[in-house]
């Protein structure tokens, strides 16, 4: 007895570790075949087409791409090609280490994780993927906070409360995207979270939540959900719903508020249109004495019952006071109204009217104020920098040399004459002695003319226009004088002792400077019958002396 316990014990012994080794290569054989797998799409509509790829980097004997109804087709070298379920599998490229599953019309029964495994030689992998086929989801629910107020008055909110939205989307596949809006403003989502529905379609809930302080402008505007989903062709919106906001009556800019175009002798109304919500009591008064709605106070004035701007949501009421057979002294009458509501007293409303027509605008806003004003800084600027360029003799008014202020840009006054223009006149006959070029200048102040021959005949003479002139010494800044010079040249006599070059400064101006050199002129008797002296104008500037007053 003893000994068959003892064969049974050996005999489990065995069994243990013949399952442990067993198991234990067999996870070495899953861990030593790495299997990648790819989608062409993860997500894809119903009705679209979906392909499968596996592929590892050895050769595999066989690969099994399975659905997730398990109902699956076994590649092997022998059997490369086969469809089932609607399914192409394709293992024409096992030997490289891929097989390809292709569907072409997707079901919602292909929705799920499909899983690829494959085996080569003692080896084996395998990989998951899950396919997601779209599913649209159902209608945006919205959901707005309660407040104290919208207990009584739904969706109604006073100025400064805390709205919040709850929009929410059910059934979708995957999650939708949702986005919420006041009016035609996206608002900011705090959380977009998604549940489970908690089936085996694996579908979900989105939902997200919004905040809003509410503010005047909030009033009679629209809530409104939207939702996005790859398997809508268009987005789905949720019912809209309409918010109050109360407030109290608002301010008006213009104070006074005027009012044209009164006619004496006729009927007029003043109309004041004031924002509050809700309705506001108007209490009209002239020269601080109460008119009372109903008919006509002191046979001339009414008040009118309060009139809706819009439909009746905006949040605009028009304020109505009927003057009967309009007076001069209506015009000099100040008039007073007060609005109230429950939610405050607004400053009253001062107004005066007029028989005068209104004033046109003149359209000058801030804008154009800032502009004008800007321009006009510009143009000092740039004047600024034209008298500065000038002072100093920089840019356009440089004349080829650079220098700095209180440096003097003449050293000899007689060095620094220009040749502005140059006539010679032709002469047919030929030279006679006697002829002689003067170019003496005769004095600070004078106009000297060289060559005065005797005789009555006037001989022809060209005067040079001057192009332009410096006012400002350099060095001493005071003011200088043009110094005017007729010179008599000789053309044939002396045509060396003139040395004309000229210059282009950096403005373009092209001017000469005429080099007088001394040298021997051969004295010669001239004819005075002769008319042969050509004239030159010269233009030169010499700075004061500091002693000449």
């Amino acid at each position: 007895m003893a000994m068959m316990m003892k064969n049974k014990g050996e005999s489990f012994k065995m069994f243990f570790w013949s399952c442990l080794i067993l198991c234990l290569g067999a996870s070495v054989q899953g861990a030593g075949l790495k299997v990648e797998m790819e989608l062409s799409a993860p997500v894809v509509r119903e009705g679209g087409n979906l392909t499968i790829r596996c592929w590892t980097a050895n050769t595999p004997h066989s690969c099994i791409i399975n659905p997730p109804n398990k109902d699956y087709v076994s590649l092997t070298s022998g059997f490369k090609n086969a469809t089932k379920d609607g399914v192409n599998y394709d293992g024409s490229n096992l030997e490289r280490g891929e097989c390809i599953a292709r569907i072409p019309f997707i079901e919602e029964k292909h929705n799920g994780n499909w899983t690829c495994d494959m085996s080569a030689g003692l080896h084996s992998g395998l990989a998951v993927r899950e396919v997601v086929v779209a599913k649209a989801p159902g209608q945006p629910q919205l959901e707005l906070s309660r407040t104290e107020i919208n207990s009584k008055y739904p969706y109604t909110y006073r100025k400064g409360e805390t709205m919040i939205i709850t929009c929410s989307v059910k059934t979708g596949r995957p999650a939708a995207n949702i986005s919420i809006y006041l009016g035609d403003e996206l608002l900011p989502e705090e959380n977009k979270p998604s549940y489970n529905n908690g089936v085996q379609d694996n579908s979900q809930m989105t939902r997200g939540t919004a905040k809003r302080t509410m503010q005047v402008n909030d009033n009679n505007k629209e809530v409104k959900c939207i939702a996005n989903h790859v398997a809508l062709k268009n987005p789905l919106e949720s019912i809209k719903q309409r918010v109050e906001v109360w407030y109290e009556p608002q301010p008006i800019e213009e104070h006074p508020i005027q009012h044209y175009g009164f006619r004496i002798g006729h009927v007029e109304t003043i109309k004041v249109e004031i924002d509050a919500n809700p309705q506001p009591e108007f209490v009209w008064s002239v020269n601080n004495q109460e008119i009372k709605v109903g008919p006509y106070q002191n046979q001339r004035m009414r008040v009118l019952p309060i009139e809706p701007v819009g439909n009746g949501f905006t949040g605009k009421w028009l304020a109505q006071l009927e003057i009967d057979s309009v007076q001069k002294s209506d015009t000099e009458n100040e008039y007073t109204l007060v609005a109230k509501n429950y939610e405050g007293t607004a400053a009253p409303y001062r107004i005066k009217i007029s028989t005068s027509t209104e004033p046109e605008s003149s359209g000058f806003g801030a804008v154009h104020i800032v502009g004008i004003v800007v321009a006009a800084l510009a143009l000092c600027l740039l004047v600024f920098i034209g008298v500065f360029a000038r002072a100093t003799g920089r840019w356009c008014f440089a004349d080829g040399s650079t220098r700095n202020i209180g440096e003097s840009d003449v050293e000899d006054p007689a060095s620094s004459i220009k040749l502005l223009r140059f006539y010679k006149p032709k002469t047919g006959g030929a030279n006679t002695t006697g002829e002689r070029s003067d170019t003496e200048s005769a004095g600070r102040y004078s106009r000297s003319e060289v060559d005065n021959s005797s005789g009555n005949s006037k001989k022809p003479r060209i005067i040079f226009s001057q192009l332009f002139r410096r006012n400002k010494d350099k060095v001493s800044g005071t003011d200088t004088d043009t110094m005017r010079t007729v010179v008599n040249v000789d053309d044939e006599k002396i045509p060396e002792t003139i040395d004309v070059t000229q210059k282009i400064n950096p403005c373009g101006l092209v001017y000469a400077e005429l080099d007088l050199t001394q040298k021997e002129l051969v004295s010669t008797p001239r004819r005075v019958s002769d008319d042969k002296t050509e004239y030159a104008e010269i233009l030169y500037t010499k700075t004061e002396d500091k002693d000449t007053k």
